[in-house]
């Protein structure tokens, strides 16, 4: 069956996001972050599109952009398969790095633009990885709020302040207060907190196991993998789902062990 074609945003604005194969971590440290936002930097430069928004978690990310000359598929082309590159060479990976094609969303109007920037920024405070959503140093929150941060470069983020008030000072003062306000989801719908949240099961299971890496133990021979799984399957606090995520197999493998 061919592939739907992707619905073109008469403003050139499009919300963007990807996530790991088999909800996989695709950032497994502060070196891999770096490196995809150096990463998105280059494919900035050479494509000249403007960035709006953006909040890299550990199994997905977000992007909010605006296109120029060169459409979105082929930006995040030239995104995607340069930091699965990477990935696959440092952790010695083999297949699809993503899920799937990126998803892309049209964004039409000021006011749902500046609804998603919120969402984007609150999505380390829904995943109850911290409770502010400046907190998390991995957003373009902190470059709103007027903090100098070594990323500061990827934003075109003055055009949206500039919307608030003429007023630099009134502007970040404004922004700060709508983009800390409740996020639209009610908080009944929010995903409970869960005991331990991926670093931190990250560590859990290095604790368990020295030999081999957590990335390698999905390429292990499967009567091997089953005994380490089902190994890792004993620590309190760790979800089916979230030890799938982490390993970057399917939660059947998991299951199954």
């Amino acid at each position: 069956m061919p592939r739907e074609s992707r619905k073109i945003s008469q403003s050139g604005i499009y919300h963007v996001h990807s996530k790991g194969s088999n909800y996989q971590m695709i950032f497994y440290d502060d070196h891999d972050r770096n490196k995809f936002l150096m990463k998105l930097h280059s494919v900035k430069q050479v494509t000249e599109f403007e960035l709006y928004g953006w909040c890299l978690m550990d199994n997905h990310f977000h992007l909010i952009i605006k296109v120029k000359e060169v459409p979105i598929s082929r930006i995040m082309q030239k995104l995607n398969g340069s930091y699965a590159i990477y990935f696959n060479a440092k952790y010695q990976a083999i297949g699809s790095l993503y899920y799937d094609r990126f998803k892309s969303h049209e964004v039409e109007n000021l006011q749902y633009l500046f609804t998603l920037i919120r969402y984007v920024h609150h999505n380390p405070v829904r995943a109850h990885m911290v409770q502010t959503p400046s907190a998390w140093h991995w957003s373009s929150c902190r470059d709103y709020y007027g903090y100098s941060t070594p990323h500061s470069h990827l934003l075109n983020h003055h055009k949206i302040l500039q919307t608030f008030s003429s007023n630099p000072e009134q502007a970040i003062y404004r922004f700060t207060t709508f983009n800390e306000s409740p996020a639209d989801k009610p908080r009944h719908l929010l995903t409970k907190k869960p005991v331990f949240t991926d670093q931190e099961a990250i560590k859990e299971i290095q604790n368990h196991i020295i030999d081999p890496p957590i990335h390698v133990i999905k390429y292990l021979p499967p009567t091997e993998r089953k005994i380490v799984i089902r190994h890792l399957k004993t620590i309190k606090g760790i979800s089916l789902r979230q030890l799938a995520r982490i390993l970057g197999t399917s939660l059947g493998v998991v299951r199954r062990a």
